[in-house]
């Protein structure tokens, strides 16, 4: 004899059967597959109009504005500038700081207007001639308070060459991460902008964390700098809108 079958895995089985029956008809429904193209052609046509109100109102939150330090990557050309401070200093001797003025140090600031600042300081502590009561100029006391100036002013021209230039290659601060960040930016969307990157999904993630990424720099970077020089330098270098910081970003 054939071996039993249970009832229930009989009606189990049919169920499964029918449902899957049911989900293939459903599919082949010429009407149900119109309107899922419609409903997936209505949102990628909102999709769009969000996308070109938020580049109209604060512009591309990829690229920004092209200007020619950010054309510069796509040649990946090096920068020709050199700074070098001449620190030469006898003992007792102030620092001279020397190099070309269109290279800025930190705090934006020219070797000369450094070294300019440095002789102000020297003039505006310019120590005062003592007197005694007898209104006689003690020479010892004038030779003991001339050497004590020229130490602290050789100590804080020292100290002001020591902080002021950059030491080395910069690659930590943020203004440099973003400069970095924007560029692998740009190297993604323009392979994503040729046809074969069409459906590169891996680099589209990639594209959206760097953008992700260099949104954070941007915020702690203007929170922290209030709008001041260093922030509107950034922003007016690498051609960054508002679109890069404000908001949410979807790409």
């Amino acid at each position: 004899m054939p071996p039993r079958i249970p009832i229930l895995s009989r009606l189990s089985a049919t169920s499964s059967n029918a449902s899957t029956y049911a989900e293939r008809k459903l599919h082949k429904d010429p009407y149900v597959l119109a309107q899922s193209r419609r409903r997936k052609e209505s949102n990628l046509e909102r999709r769009a109009e969000l996308k070109k109100e938020r580049e109209s109102m604060l512009g591309d939150p990829v690229r920004g504005v092209t200007t020619p330090f950010v054309e510069s990557f796509d040649t990946a050309g090096a920068s020709t500038v050199n700074f070098d401070a001449t620190t030469t200093q006898a003992p007792g001797e102030a620092v001279e700081i020397k190099g070309a003025d269109d290279v800025l140090l930190n705090h934006f600031l020219t070797p000369s207007e450094l070294q300019s600042a440095i002789e102000h300081s020297r003039s505006l502590t310019e120590p005062v001639e003592s007197v005694n009561e007898d209104g006689i100029v003690d020479p010892v006391q004038k030779e003991h308070e001339r050497k004590r100036f020229e130490d602290h002013h050789a100590r804080a021209s020292a100290a002001l060459a020591r902080i002021t230039p950059r030491a080395g290659p910069d690659t930590g601060s943020s203004e440099v991460q973003i400069a970095i960040l924007t560029a692998k930016i740009r190297v993604l969307a323009n392979q994503l902008e040729m046809k074969r990157g069409q459906k590169d999904k891996v680099n589209k993630r990639n594209l959206r964390l760097l953008v992700h990424r260099r949104q954070k720099l941007l915020k702690y970077l203007r929170k922290k700098e209030r709008g001041g020089e260093r922030w509107q330098n950034l922003i007016a270098t690498l051609g960054l809108t508002e679109g890069t910081w404000q908001g949410e970003i979807s790409l």
